[in-house]
């Protein structure tokens, strides 16, 4: 009968075992599980109950008293642990030492989170087998440490159809957020795609964007070198609403406009058109000007009343060529104090620019500043005819010595028509009218899509529209898709890595503790 008992003490830790094992592959105690543990219970029960005298008698032992204390210390030492875990889970801070930062999120997504007040809800509905699930619940979990009302489940789709059929969910790898009333759908696993759906569903209206043509400039329908159908990508993402504009067949700049973007102009427009460009900024519109070289006169004319100064040159840089570019391809690396180039730290690139700063005394109303410069080696050539020659050189007499401001921003008082109309706005304390937020870029070639992906050409130009739109919580450096970095083995490294874990360091402790046991029993 004992005999009997000792199997069944075995069969019970077995089916303990088991049971245990089969919940922590499968995730959830189902009835297999269920059982294995509850029949390996009532094994070790029965042994416990039939030798409980003999067990009585163990514990009262000296040795085992002894052995009680060293249990005692030992479960001590485990509480500890454990509660060192929880604080750190509750009050847990993390270090990302990957040279890309990984396992970071982007100064655009953290600064997105910080500025949400509300509550979000995102649900994902992935299948178990779903090998991105882990990805993204890594990825997630990131947001969630930002900002703590970011709130996240993931739900299996084929256990869960009512909810799935809820939200019209019809792929594997869906994810739902949801912010009030707003919701948007996703399907990928890419801090990317996860932000700029976060943008989507936490804006309160999209704003339109006009891009002026008719006059040469680059197109945002243009797929090609020369296009600007990146850009218009982008602004997309960030639930922008792309329109273009031809203002001859318009008359006028619509109503709903809330940024107008004037990328590269060939020719000057209209008077017509220059002048209502002008009393949309003074009305409190805002705008972007991509300008190029010994070009526009007349636009550069009318914008040099906002307080810019626009020199009639092109840039030439010689440290361009300590990184292998052209001297008409001025690097900038200068980053002047600015909303928009605030932790701004990347390189960008202006092919073929003139020079954009501010003039010494602003207009009366005119809040203006550069936004970035060259480096000392550059300067601001105006003998065009020699720079297409070829031997163009510095003359102090002429020139703009370096470094070279080659963007501006300018924030502009509305200006106020006289009369009853303003004094009563004033009475019935109406909202103040917006004020006009301009930038304006020596040159429109580094926001097409040949230069656009350059290193911070695409965030320079991106921070700047949402500057102008009056958008700041979206400027920032943007998530990058991150580079593959493979670790390649030899052959001999690779044995060497499996042998030294797998079977060196546990067969020496094996060999370790025979040793130790075969000394003991020869002092015995």
């Amino acid at each position: 009968m004992k005999r009997f008992f000792q199997i069944g003490l075995l069969a019970g830790l077995i089916l303990i075992a088991a049971g245990f094992f089969i919940y922590t592959i499968r995730g959830e105690l189902t009835r297999l599980p269920l059982g294995l543990l509850l029949a390996g219970a009532a094994l070790v029960l029965g042994y416990l109950v039939f030798n409980f005298e003999e067990i009585r008698k163990y514990l009262l032992r000296r040795s085992t008293k002894y052995g009680a204390n060293v249990a005692l210390l030992i479960l001590i030492v485990l509480a500890i642990i454990v509660l060192v875990n929880v604080l750190a889970s509750t009050h847990n801070k993390r270090f990302d030492l990957t040279e890309e930062k990984r396992y970071s999120l982007s100064p655009q997504t953290v600064k997105l989170l910080k500025s949400i007040p509300g509550e979000i809800e995102v649900i994902c509905f992935y299948t178990q087998g779903n090998r991105a699930r882990t990805r993204m619940e890594d990825l997630l979990s990131q947001y969630h440490y930002i900002n703590k009302k970011f709130h996240y489940q993931f739900l299996d789709p084929d256990r869960n159809p009512a909810k799935a059929k809820a939200y019209d969910i019809k792929f594997d790898g869906t994810t739902v957020l949801r912010y009030g009333k707003n919701v948007e759908k996703i399907v990928g696993a890419s801090e990317e795609e996860v932000t700029n759906a976060l943008i989507k569903v936490t804006r309160k209206k999209e704003k339109v964007i006009y891009f002026l043509e008719g006059h040469g400039e680059h197109s945002m329908e243009n797929y090609e070198a020369g296009g600007l159908s990146t850009l218009r990508e982008a602004l997309i993402k960030q639930n922008y609403v792309p329109k273009k504009l031809i203002l001859p067949e318009k008359k006028e700049i619509p109503s709903d406009c809330d940024l107008l973007i004037v990328a590269g102009p060939k020719v000057d427009p209209f008077d017509w058109e220059i002048k209502e460009i002008t009393n949309y900024i003074d009305q409190g519109g805002s705008a972007i000007f991509l300008l190029e070289p010994f070009a526009t006169p007349k636009l550069v004319a009318a914008l040099k009343k906002y307080g810019f100064d626009i020199g009639n040159n092109v840039i030439v840089d010689r440290f361009s060529r300590v990184l292998g570019g052209d001297y008409l391809i001025p690097v900038v690396s200068s980053y002047l104090s600015h909303d928009i180039t605030k932790g701004f730290n990347i390189m960008s690139f202006f092919p073929y620019a003139r020079s954009v700063g501010k003039v010494k005394e602003p207009p009366e109303g005119v809040t203006i500043q550069a936004l970035a410069q060259t480096s000392p080696q550059s300067w601001g050539e105006v003998d065009e005819a020699a720079l297409r020659a070829g031997h163009a050189s510095f003359d102090p007499g002429r020139d703009l010595k370096g470094p070279v401001p080659l963007a501006a921003a300018a924030i502009i008082e509305p200006k106020k028509e006289a009369g009853e109309g303003g004094n009563k706005e004033k009475e019935e304390g109406t909202k103040p009218e917006r004020k006009a937020r301009v930038v304006v870029f020596g040159d429109s070639d580094f926001a097409t899509n040949t230069y656009i992906a350059q290193q911070g050409n695409e965030d320079f130009i991106l921070n700047a529209i949402n500057w102008a739109a009056q958008q700041e919580e979206l400027i920032s450096i943007r998530p990058k898709n991150p580079k593959s970095t493979p670790v390649t083995l030899t052959l001999t490294q690779g044995r060497l890595i499996f042998f030294i874990p797998v079977v060196i360091m546990p067969g020496a402790v094996a060999i370790i503790g025979l040793i130790a046991i075969m000394r003991r029993r020869r002092k015995r």
